[in-house]
């Protein structure tokens, strides 16, 4: 097992952000051998440790770390949203420093070489309206404009959260067809509890 036919199989498969488990079943051997050679390109800088069991390819070309996010809290799911989807739209001027997202799981944040991700955490029943980025050859779960508002809403109206109301400059333009189901489907108990 060697170096050069991981990064062979990576680039193979595409691969820019992936598990330890994944790597050795590519690789054909035990979880424990791949970690070892993953720690190893670690150190060359060629991968980057998300976390445990979690790795970055830095090989990738344009790699984000919006798409390190569906990963960091697996097995629950999770979305870019809240702010960072807020100005990826084009909704609010401000680009934030970190890459905010929502999840059914457990919040974190996690700071990284290529960037600090924090998610919060939202009720599981209310993890839905979002669709997936394409991005070069990368791609990432990214909340409709509606459903970031609404998720910015409620996280704005959670007790001592550090998320607050959008710093809109102009009045956003939603799709109102899609507001109004979002809004049927959105629970608004979790509001006012």
């Amino acid at each position: 097992m060697t170096a050069a036919r991981l990064i062979q199989k990576l680039r193979e498969n595409r691969l820019r952000v992936f598990t330890t488990r994944t790597a050795a079943t590519l690789l054909g051997v035990s979880p424990s051998a791949a970690s070892q050679l993953l720690n190893r390109l670690a150190r060359e800088k060629l991968l980057l440790r998300l976390k445990r069991g979690i790795w970055a390819n830095l090989l990738a070309p344009s790699l984000r770390i919006e798409e390190a996010v569906p990963y960091l809290t697996d097995p629950w799911i999770s979305y870019v949203s809240l702010y960072s989807a807020l100005s990826e739209h084009g909704l609010i001027a401000e680009v934030p420093r970190q890459v905010y997202g929502v999840t059914a799981g457990r919040p974190g944040c996690w700071d990284t070489s290529l960037g600090r991700v924090s998610l919060h955490h939202i009720p599981a029943d209310q993890v839905w309206g979002f669709e997936m980025k394409r991005t070069g050859d990368g791609s990432f779960p990214l909340a409709t404009p509606e459903k970031a508002y609404l998720d910015t809403l409620y996280l704005a109206s959670v007790p001592r959260s550090p998320i607050q109301k959008p710093p809109f400059r102009h009045p956003p333009r939603f799709d109102p067809k899609r507001m109004r189901e979002y809004l049927k489907k959105w629970d608004l108990r979790h509001l006012f509890p």
